[in-house]
């Protein structure tokens, strides 16, 4: 079970800051994470067994992304968002983009212009595409946070909605069985439903906005094993939900059209954005393109700047 989110976890938290005021070349990764997680678990992998066993962050180990970009500031957002159980919230996409953005704006203050690159895992990519809309539309409310945007990285993003043993089947029949009616929001699980108008409106949006302007560079990761998602609620004997792709390629790709930008990955929708070494394949992956997306970062803000 995922590890309650207390009120000091919500928020913006700087968890590694090698940024120099004074120099050039700095820039702000932020990590949002998906429905019902926690924002610091969602990024560990165990690593080894029993005694040896050990959690790796890959968002703060020294190692790994501090070393991909040195003088990047790196923060993960929190927000509440457990929908079924005790402590229960209901909340919509929308509401969790409008905190983010406040928070940024607070982060940034005094570095409006500073490149930032988004990193997302499942809805954490709705609430990032929501921001990004807000963003545009207000952009003076909202300085620089669309317009400094470089790369996007989103893993198992539903862009086109789940498998609908999550949106609409068997785990929601389960989760109204075992707790009581008033700790179950399936309507949280609403936009995950493949068809939902807005989701589609929100992907819509996202890509009128994007062809104003020269686009983030953007990644998206979807993944190749079946997950068990009766595991969400708890391990139950009695109940057995069959093991499903939640977010295949076709709904894991921003871009249907595009395949530059699309990649697979040998892992389920839980493990899919965990890494516990610099030699994993899949980090090495992740490695080159943040530091392509770092790299054309200044060329990207100038061309945005040059056409307000």
């Amino acid at each position: 079970m995922v590890r309650p989110v207390t009120d000091q976890d919500v928020g913006l938290k700087i968890i590694h800051d090698e940024t120099d005021p004074t120099a050039a070349g700095n820039v702000d990764i932020v990590a949002i994470h998906g429905m019902g997680a926690h924002p610091d678990d969602t990024w560990c992998k165990q690593v080894g067994t029993g005694d040896n066993t050990t959690y790796v962050n890959w968002l703060k180990d020294e190692t790994m992304l501090p070393a991909i970009v040195p003088q990047a500031r790196i923060m993960r957002y929190g927000y509440h968002s457990k929908w079924f159980g005790e402590g229960a919230i209901k909340t919509r996409c929308a509401e969790i983009s409008q905190r983010l953005l406040l928070a940024l704006q607070r982060k940034r203050e005094g570095f409006p212009w500073r490149p930032l690159i988004l990193i997302a895992h499942s809805f954490g990519g709705l609430v990032v595409l929501k921001m990004l809309v807000d963003a545009h539309v207000e952009r003076e409310k909202w300085l620089g946070i669309y317009d400094s945007t470089i790369g996007l990285l989103f893993f198992g993003t539903p862009f086109r909605g789940t498998n609908d043993a999550l949106s609409q089947g068997e785990i929601l029949r389960i989760a109204e069985e075992r707790f009581q009616t008033s700790y179950v929001h399936g309507e949280n699980l609403q936009i995950f439903r493949a068809g939902d108008e807005s989701l589609s409106d929100l992907i819509d949006m996202y890509h009128r906005i994007s062809r104003q302007s020269r686009a983030p560079e953007i990644a998206c990761f979807y993944e190749q094993r079946a997950t068990d998602i009766g595991a969400i609620l708890g391990r139950n004997p009695e109940k057995v939900i069959k093991s499903v792709i939640l977010v295949g390629e076709t709904s894991g790709s921003l871009d249907l059209t595009s395949a530059r930008n699309k990649y697979s990955l040998s892992r389920d929708h839980f493990n899919m954005n965990k890494f516990g070494s610099t030699d994993e394949e899949d980090f090495e992956t992740l490695c080159g393109i943040v530091q392509s997306m770092y790299n054309q970062g200044q060329e990207v803000i100038s061309e945005r700047r040059r056409r307000m």
